[in-house]
């Protein structure tokens, strides 16, 4: 799982430069310019390979297919690969909030789709400018140039090398860089599953990549509501979207709640003794069928 490390770090360098003051602004950018084609790859202003910022990882999938692996990030976001290695060409930073979707979505190196007058990776920056016109704002570095153009829903990162020809192209929403950096103190509090059965959450999903319809949580929400005797929220199982915690009751020292998914064989997923503070939580998984009659596995999840 170390591949996304190339594209993906240089989405959040090019995020950084954008919000940390250090690009030196230039003319906005003529907005005739930026042509829309509808049979293009790259609609600047709009998608990539027809998916928009805020698509969810379901909609991600029907439009481009399964990824060729899925890293787990910080908790609330995740990072949707494909390609492999030497050969990869394309990264998503998917939230796992539904209601945000798609946050960021980077192309490079063997990514062959282009505009709609032909510009993509490779192309030459006069070429980029030609069509494009003049960026909102650009920013200097060692690794080369990259122009930032300032579009009504989303912003388009061109990266551009020191011969001047484009090596990554990245969509990002204005807040992405935020949304990534910290977790707002307005929403509700996260705790991110690290363990389980004695195996790492990495480990333990390593082991299932192989079957779609394997559940295990990674996220367990509390919401506003959860108080010291009342276990309010919901979780994200990986395969699923998020689930609502159907009932919680609290037995004197820790609590026991339950979810129904209703794909056979797995019908429940039941969280028992569980016990949590500001910081963590542990307790007893048990993952089955309608009579909720199934060992249980200990898991940990931490507050990041």
């Amino acid at each position: 799982m170390s591949s996304y490390r190339t594209v993906y770090w240089g989405v959040l360098y090019l995020l950084a430069l954008a919000f940390c003051g250090c690009e030196s602004a230039t003319e906005s950018a003529d907005e005739e310019a930026r042509i829309i084609d509808e049979e293009a790859r790259i609609i600047f202003g709009q998608s990539i390979d027809g998916v928009e910022l805020g698509d969810s990882f379901a909609v991600v999938i029907e439009k481009l297919g399964e990824p060729s692996s899925i890293v787990l990030g910080a908790c609330a976001w995740d990072i949707f690969e494909y390609g492999e290695n030497d050969s990869l060409y394309m990264e998503l930073v998917v939230m796992d909030d539904p209601q945000l979707g798609v946050c960021a979505f980077s192309v490079a190196y063997l990514y062959d789709g282009k505009s709609a007058d032909n510009i993509g990776i490779g192309s030459s920056r006069d070429d980029a400018l030609d069509y494009l016109g003049q960026p909102d704002s650009s920013a200097s570095a060692a690794t080369g140039i990259a122009d930032y153009y300032m579009f009504t829903s989303n912003q388009f990162i061109i990266h551009y090398a020191g011969d001047s020809t484009i090596t990554t192209i990245v969509m990002a929403g204005d807040d992405c860089a935020a949304i990534l950096a910290e977790d707002p103190e307005s929403r509700p509090v996260q705790y991110c599953v690290k363990t389980v059965d004695g195996e790492t959450i990495e480990e333990y999903a390593e082991a299932r990549a192989d079957n779609p319809t394997s559940v295990w949580p990674q996220i367990i929400e509390l919401d506003s509501t959860s108080t010291d005797s009342v276990f309010s929220g919901r979780v994200k199982l990986a395969n699923q979207d998020w689930l609502e915690i159907e009932s919680s009751n609290f037995r004197g020292e820790y609590f026991f709640f339950v979810m129904t998914i209703g794909v056979e064989p797995t019908e429940h997923v039941t969280f028992s003794s569980v016990v949590y503070d500001e910081t963590s939580m542990t307790g007893d998984l048990c993952i089955g069928g309608r009579t909720l009659d199934c060992g249980g596995f200990p898991f940990t999840a931490q507050v990041e």
